[in-house]
């Protein structure tokens, strides 16, 4: 497995022999990109390799659809900021593009409810919300960011 995920990551996630596994063998390829995703994701790292391809290659978007619900609930509450526009939104991007609406907007339900999610974050995650279902979020998301100078960007 280790090897597997060194050729996947080791810059040829463009070449057509892997863009070929892509289309025969989705669930292979989504079950070594998760365990490298959620282990890259736990250490914290700044930039994810194979993350840009994930979100913004429609040949993923098999792999996209069974990885991404998984890599969203493990994100870390307390993701340090750096992580926010580097890994959180991508993923999230990739969400909107793939994911079935109702699987999302569930998603984004069950994130928002945990306590201990940093003020940034939530941002984000209410940001999706507002997107997703306007009539539940937008007064959340206007309240969370209120006068906060911070919070506005």
């Amino acid at each position: 497995m280790r090897y597997g995920l060194k050729m996947l990551y080791g810059n040829h996630d463009d070449s057509e022999w892997f863009k070929a596994l892509i289309r025969q063998r989705p669930a292979l390829v989504a079950e070594a990109l998760l365990v490298y995703l959620l282990a890259m994701l736990r250490a914290g790292k700044e930039h994810v390799s194979g993350l840009h391809s994930l979100v913004y290659d429609d040949a993923y978007s098999e792999v996209a659809r069974a990885v991404l619900p998984k890599l969203l609930e493990e994100f870390s509450l307390r993701a340090r900021k750096i992580q926010l526009p580097n890994t959180l939104v991508p993923l999230l991007k990739g969400a909107l593009r793939y994911l079935d609406r109702e699987v999302f907007t569930t998603l984004v339900a069950r994130k928002l409810e945990l306590k201990g999610m940093n003020a940034a974050q939530r941002v984000y995650w209410l940001s999706c919300g507002l997107l997703l279902d306007p009539d539940i979020y937008e007064t959340r998301l206007f309240r969370h960011v209120g006068k906060s100078t911070v919070r506005k960007g």
